[in-house]
């Protein structure tokens, strides 16, 4: 029997990456879905933003693996849209019981050279967003009284320092200590929260074009390596690995665990 039947599953930054890689995954095993993307420039990555055409091919591809979808255009830091999409979600479906606060953003900049507005989007759109992501959407949940998984999408710079990008570890760190946080809260309605924290992934971001840029710098390139060192070949996971992960979390295969962090960084964090 498919793991997630007769379960509704909301998936932010859903257009493609990660993000199509749990809505594939997850319409494989019996959701439906609530699939979110602004599809839209929220930063100044070096790596080109997700589409509106993008969100509508994770569309086509989760109603084909067998999913019922209600896709939309939204932004994580926009309150008053996300409560239009849950309220029109829980109209359609009548129920939400699995959340992936997938939606994030990336990019290098060391701290000297940091501006405001690069510290301000990139706490906007990673922390500040999935707190309203959540904000919106955990409240249905709860009151459908069913009980359900949360999953947030961390980092390996979640627990450990990856250079030239301090307000996105800092970001990652909060999000952590939001899991944390959540789950002490959110237990009384059966309601786990848990993260996921990946290492390098086979997505845009994982592929930003200012990685190079900044390994033509021979002392950056030394102390990014010295900090960030895969112990696994290849040194990054795909996309459809960490999906496999985010199931077991959202499924009933892992209703003992809550609180936690599961780290998919291929072994950077061992030594």
């Amino acid at each position: 029997m498919a793991v997630l039947a007769g379960k509704v599953a909301l998936i932010t930054g859903a257009a493609r990456g990660q993000g199509r890689a749990h809505a594939v995954r997850m319409a494989g095993e019996g959701a439906d879905l609530i699939l979110v993307d602004v599809c839209a420039k929220v930063a100044p990555t070096g790596y080109p933003s997700a589409t509106p055409e993008d969100l509508a091919q994770t569309e086509r591809l989760a109603t084909d693996a067998g999913a019922t979808v209600l896709a939309t255009r939204a932004d994580i830091r926009d309150s008053g849209a996300l409560r239009g999409v849950i309220d029109q979600a829980v109209d359609r479906f009548g129920r939400l019981d699995v959340i992936v606060a997938n939606a994030g953003v990336s990019y290098f900049r060391p701290f000297l050279e940091m501006s405001d507005s690069d510290w301000d989007d990139m706490i906007s759109v990673n922390l500040t967003g999935t707190q309203r992501t959540l904000r919106a959407a955990v409240p249905a949940m709860v009151a459908a009284g069913n009980g359900g998984s949360v999953v947030l999408i961390g980092s390996v710079a979640s627990v450990k320092v990856v250079p030239f990008e301090a307000h996105y570890v800092a970001s990652k760190h909060g999000v952590l200590g939001l899991t944390r946080a959540l789950a002490v809260e959110l237990a009384e309605h059966r309601i786990r929260v848990n993260c996921v924290s990946p290492g390098g992934v086979t997505t845009a971001m994982g592929e930003d074009p200012g990685i190079p840029e900044l390994f033509a710098d021979p002392g950056r390139a030394a102390l990014f390596m010295a900090s960030y060192n895969p112990l696994l070949d290849p040194p990054i996971s795909t996309a459809e690995e960490i999906a496999d992960a985010v199931l077991w979390l959202a499924s009933d295969a892992s209703g003992s665990v809550t609180g936690q962090n599961l780290i998919l960084d291929r072994g950077v964090t061992v030594r």
